[in-house]
């Protein structure tokens, strides 16, 4: 039987191929422009290894790498996130900026570094239930995650809901 996360994988990989300006300019804290990035090979070197998504950005360019967790458990993540960087920085020849996106909460909580023996690794993470779902809902291409920024309880998060299939039933989406 496939792995249900997988679901999430591919979901919010298509999310980002489709139009991935508003998720940069959302995790860069920047406006970047449809003509700032360019997607690069997210398949790396060595054993067969895929990132979710690899951008550079800007001028001079920077290396951009997202990955998509449904439970970030950090046993899993973060060996992953340590071999990432090292073939993205032999690739590309810079250290990559990396965001880990968190979709649902979990029993244990990713922190933004890992330290195994002398080597430390710093890299983002967003959860998704501690961000606004203003600002998600606020672009087409973000409105499916705002659906995860709820929280529990919430007395507008059904408003909230139903406000996003409206946008995705009703939008066209980037042209």
């Amino acid at each position: 039987m496939p792995d249900p996360s997988m679901r999430y994988d591919s979901t919010t990989r298509l999310l980002v191929e489709r139009d991935p300006a508003p998720l940069l300019s959302y995790l860069l804290g920047r406006r970047v422009a449809v003509t700032d990035f360019r997607p690069i090979p997210t398949e790396l070197t060595g054993r067969s290894v895929r990132a979710d998504s690899v951008f550079e950005v800007g001028e001079p360019p920077e290396v951009i790498h997202i990955e998509f967790e449904k439970n970030a458990r950090p046993d899993r993540i973060q060996p992953r996130l340590l071999s990432y960087f090292e073939r993205l920085h032999a690739t590309y020849g810079k250290a990559p900026k990396q965001f880990v996106v968190v979709l649902e909460p979990s029993k244990g909580r990713l922190t933004n570094t890992y330290q195994t023996g002398g080597l430390r690794l710093s890299y983002n993470v967003i959860h998704l239930w501690d961000e606004e779902p203003g600002p998600l809902m606020a672009d087409f291409g973000l409105s499916p995650l705002a659906v995860l920024a709820l929280r529990t309880g919430e007395e507008s998060a059904t408003a909230r809901v139903k406000a996003v299939l409206d946008r995705i039933n009703t939008i066209d989406g980037p042209e």
